[in-house]
């Protein structure tokens, strides 16, 4: 898969990451924003028309207080008398609660509230000044006829009075207050809008953000599964390419080499025959040198074993495992036993040189570091679809011997499998290559291959 894809896919996680980061903080600031609003702008707002609602109550009370008490001297209002004192501090309080009013207000609505409530007061006022002047006058004046008609004036400006006081307190409660629970009814709707939008575009970023992701893993995980299938075609295909050219060399080594030498051998009798009289040295020199022959031939013959076992062509994996169990048990004191599960399973293509070579190298080892006195070989077709080869002996194992397993580099014996290049071969072949070694019982390895036909393995029932 291209890079520029990868490359695509993650700008574009990156991306919805940052729109969703950003998206975060301006809902986040925009909330704050909206609570700032709230608390310190129209929560204020309408304390300050409650609190000039209350001072107005309050004045007006004052008011009447001071009327009763200079009009009719009611033993009530003596109590709780109040002076012109007292009235003018809440006149004073009462007119800084609108100037707080006014301060607050930001737009044209309620700086025309601040307008109005101050106009309706500044009216009140006055209308309660006057009723103040005439109750002192009232109290001044010691002529009946004007004590009645001075009464009958502060009557009607308490009837003025109250109404401008209704007046305030209408307006405060049905204009004022409700055109702040109007505006703080829209901010709430506003940021009920705003948060429907954030959940939606989160959502959407969480979904495209969820699908590119799943679609980049799959590219990754595509790109990465073809990148691997090439180098396992690469690998297996250089495997085939080597064993075929151990296949050659092994069949020059055992037929050309070995028939010179073998012809070598021949002439040399003959040359041998034709001398008449041999002196003692030269018989000693001609038997050296076809004892040299003779190694070498034998050698040639380890060889070409070596790079490709004649055997496994010429009669097939399971007889060639046998005789080189065989040749094993003559050249050991070993009882190595060897069984196949079907008997007539037969091994073809890669795997019949892997398996020739595991237990080769196995009862090499075995022979030179256990220690052992019996050997089990068993190789079963498993009902799972696995082929399993078992090797168990009784030696003392790697712990006790103080070996380490051989292991193939690229300075080693490049045509002897140590256990670790076994194992790595093994695992190409997608098997499992297990090695248990307890202290005092002997070492088990288990090799699991999967059973498949491009790899060659089969029984005669299934053919």
């Amino acid at each position: 898969m291209p890079d520029w894809k990868l490359a695509c896919g993650f700008a574009a996680l990156l991306f919805l990451i940052l729109v969703i980061g950003l998206t975060g903080i301006s809902r986040i600031s925009s909330f704050s924003r909206q609570l700032d609003n709230l608390g310190g702008k129209h929560f204020p707002l309408q304390k300050a028309a409650l609190e000039i609602r209350i001072q107005t109550g309050i004045y007006a009370m004052y008011v009447r207080n001071y009327v009763f008490w200079k009009s009719f001297k009611y033993l009530e209002a003596a109590r709780k008398r109040v002076g012109a004192e007292d009235i003018n501090d809440i006149k004073n309080k009462s007119k800084e609660q609108i100037e707080y009013f006014g301060s607050l207000a930001d737009d044209s609505g309620q700086k025309g509230f601040a307008l109005r409530m101050d106009g309706l007061q500044s009216s009140l006022f006055d209308a309660g000044d006057r009723i103040l002047e005439l109750s002192d006058r009232l109290e001044d004046t010691e002529n009946s006829g004007k004590k009645e008609e001075l009464r009958d004036s502060i009557n009607k400006l308490m009837m003025v009075f109250e109404t401008r006081l209704f007046a305030i307190d209408d307006f405060i409660e049905n204009e004022v207050q409700r055109y702040n629970l109007r505006v703080v009814e829209k901010e709430l709707e506003y940021a009920r809008g705003a948060k429907k939008k954030a959940y939606a575009l989160l959502s959407w970023a969480v979904f495209f953000a969820v699908l590119i992701g799943s679609q980049t893993a799959v590219i990754v995980y595509n790109s990465r599964k073809n990148d691997r299938l090439k180098r396992e075609g690469l690998i297996k295909k250089m495997i085939k390419i080597e064993e075929k050219e151990r296949e050659n060399l092994s069949m020059q080594v055992h037929d050309q080499m070995g028939q010179d030498l073998s012809g070598l051998k021949i002439y040399l009798d003959v040359i041998s025959n034709s001398i008449g009289e041999k002196t003692p040295d030269i018989e000693e020199k001609i038997r050296k040198c076809k004892n040299v022959l003779s190694g070498l031939i034998n050698k040639s013959h380890n060889i070409a074993e070596l790079l490709r076992p004649p055997a496994l062509d010429e009669l097939g994996f399971l007889d060639a495992a046998k005789g080189m169990v065989s040749q094993y048990r003559h050249i050991s004191d070993l009882d190595i036993s060897f069984a196949s599960y079907p008997e007539k399973l037969e091994i073809k293509g890669e795997y019949e040189l892997l398996l020739y070579r595991i237990i080769q190298e196995c009862l090499t080892n075995i022979i030179r570091h256990s220690k052992a006195t019996k050997v089990s070989i068993i190789l079963e077709k498993a009902g799972n679809g696995i082929l399993e080869l078992m090797i168990k002996d009784n030696g003392v194992g790697f712990g006790n011997s103080g070996e380490k397993q051989e292991s193939v580099g690229p300075a080693g014996e490049r045509l002897k499998l140590g256990l670790l290049g076994v194992k790595e071969r093994v695992e190409f072949f997608q098997g499992t290559f297990k090695l248990l070694s307890p202290e005092g019982n002997g070492t088990i390895i288990t090799v699991k291959l999967p059973l498949e036909r491009d790899y060659g393995v089969y029984d005669n029932n299934s053919r």
